[in-house]
């Protein structure tokens, strides 16, 4: 007896979902790096303060830039107790939020009526356009919002007041999470005055602990700490905001581009995109209050990224237009994405006098956006993945070699100033924290300071060494060292070019009979040298060549 069709629809939709969310979790495997890197060492006085005993609340509490982080700071606290500040696990950490709130919002828009949604979804919301998001465990914060942001308003479409208290008490933890989580508060107080039977009780009190949370958030608030320009800048300067606001909305396309064209692209689909969700909305808020309140849930996601959007507008517009691809800002232009689709789409399965919203050019502009961005932010995030890799092999070489590394190697590849970070890394390395927790450390200080003070962008990896490089930190340094040891030799290029099939075989070949004696390389590659004799074996090198 065969399954019904809308089952096998249902397994087959979760299917693919869940090859989506495997891809993107093979992706931290493979290019995540346990080191501490920029914002993150600001975090070194907390967790070295908790391993001896004299964390305090002020610690927890003091603003980091604009933002309270007293969450994120207690749960960096917990992985440094638990796995000695390991930062790939801030990474899986961030990575299950994600899911998680996927999962929620999925909940939310009840997928089951358009299961095909689903997977399509999942591309979006799972973007490698958000690869210094998720290879960055300092970004757990935003994570850490969204997440609380999207738990407060399902627990507020509740009609309880005990579930009311609960959606409270997320507000309050996305707020202490960073500034972004005081949105929470506006967009809690829409839904509950679009409610069918709206509670007088439950807006005071919302209203009530909402002013309660932003005046303790700027209680001995500095804003000389914030990240400069602020306000004044974006306020003087309404047209370059306004061109900020449309290349941030639309960087999902062209993450970290510089050039015209690029920019104009992410100005483009970020004209795209605001015209579309201010289209949707003004049609969502014309309609019936029963659709209204009903359709919701696809719209609070949408107000949360234009207002981030906004406040990214206040806070950083005076770094310039480029500066505003940053792959760090799309977290939330991606859920926008996301709900964007549904909104649309929706239109399908509910009554024509809910989204006027007309078919023929709605659908079509919104597949010609997520193609382009899927398509575009793909590609980017993985070679950006590979190029953020090498960086923070070369931050790991730094660190584990601070004391004989050069002030501008310090400060182009892992914190800004010298001074502080040989403080923190000598506190760093006396609690074992991070690499020096690990065995890599001995073979990064045997090699010391890589040549040329950078690793190339690393060698493509064949498929018999996938793993191996991926779950294996020291494998993947050996074969970063042999990377830049190729670059550095044009006779290795042309001995060993790149297309040939048998090329990663012949280089590795080379590296353990000639490259680990040589004189110019063996200072590279000589401490590899068993990693080099494992991949040679991996590689199907049997006998092991003579050394």
């Amino acid at each position: 007896m065969g399954l019904n069709p809308k089952f096998r629809t249902q397994y087959i939709v979760l299917g693919l979902t869940a090859i989506v969310i495997m891809a993107y979790l093979s992706f931290i495997a493979r290019y995540g790096v346990n080191v501490p890197f920029w914002d993150e060492w600001d975090q070194v006085p907390i967790v070295n303060a908790a391993l001896h005993g004299h964390l305090n609340f002020s610690q927890l509490w003091d603003q980091h830039n604009e933002n309270r982080m007293f969450l994120p700071n207690l749960l960096v606290v917990l992985v440094a107790l638990m796995t000695h500040w390991n930062l790939k696990i801030e990474m899986w950490f961030s990575a299950l939020l994600s899911i998680a709130s996927f999962a929620v919002f999925m909940r939310m828009v009840k997928w089951k009526t358009l299961p095909f949604l689903l997977p399509i979804s999942a591309l979006i919301w799972f973007s490698l356009a958000q690869y210094e998001n998720t290879l960055w465990g300092f970004q757990l914060a935003w994570y850490l919002v969204l997440f609380c942001f999207l738990l407060c308003i399902t627990f507020l479409y509740r009609e309880s007041y005990h579930s009311f208290v609960i959606s409270t008490i997320f507000a309050i933890l996305a707020s202490i999470s960073s500034f972004q989580g005081l949105l929470t508060w506006p967009i809690g107080l829409l839904i509950l005055l679009i409610s069918p039977s709206p509670s007088r009780s439950k807006i005071l009190s919302w209203t009530a602990a909402g002013l309660g949370t932003i005046i303790l958030y700027f209680t001995g608030f500095t804003f000389r700490a914030t990240v400069e320009p602020w306000l004044s800048y974006s306020l003087s300067h309404p047209f370059v905001s306004l061109v900020y606001f449309f290349t941030v909305l639309g960087s999902v396309t062209s993450v970290g581009a510089s050039n015209p064209t690029d920019l104009l692209l992410c100005e483009m689909v970020g004209v795209s995109v605001f015209t579309l969700s201010v289209y949707f909305l003004s049609h969502w808020w014309s309609t019936k209050p029963e659709y209204r309140f009903r359709t919701s849930p696809v719209v609070v996601p949408i107000l949360f990224g234009l207002l981030f959007d906004i406040s990214l507008v206040v806070g950083r517009s005076g770094f310039g237009i480029p500066q505003a691809t940053s792959s760090r800002y799309t977290l939330y232009n991606l859920v926008l994405l996301t709900a964007l689709s549904w909104a649309v789409l929706l239109q399908q399965s509910l009554k024509p006098t809910l989204y006027q919203l007309r078919k023929e050019w709605g659908t079509g502009a919104l597949a010609v956006i997520l193609v382009i961005s899927l398509a575009s932010s793909t590609l980017r995030g993985l070679a950006a993945g590979g190029n953020l890799l090498a960086a923070r092999l070369m931050a790991t070489d730094v660190l584990a070699n601070f004391k004989d590394a050069t002030d501008n190697l310090i400060t182009s590849t892992i914190f800004p100033s010298v001074p502080m970070f040989k403080v923190y890394a000598e506190e760093v390395m006396k609690d074992r924290l991070s690499v020096f927790n690990s065995s890599s450390a001995i073979v990064y200080r045997r090699l010391g300071i890589l040549p040329e003070d950078h690793f190339s962008k690393l060698l493509p990896i064949p498929l018999n060494l996938q793993l191996a490089i991926t779950v294996n930190d020291n494998v993947r340094l050996a074969w970063a060292a042999l990377s830049t040891v190729y670059d550095s030799r044009p006779d290795l290029k042309q001995a060993f070019p790149l297309h040939e099939p048998q090329f990663a075989y012949s280089l590795l070949h080379w590296a353990i009979t000639s490259g680990t004696t040589s004189v110019s390389t063996r200072k590279v590659l000589a401490p590899l040298a068993p990693q080099y004799i494992s991949m040679f074996r991996l590689l199907g090198g049997s006998p092991i060549p003579n050394r």
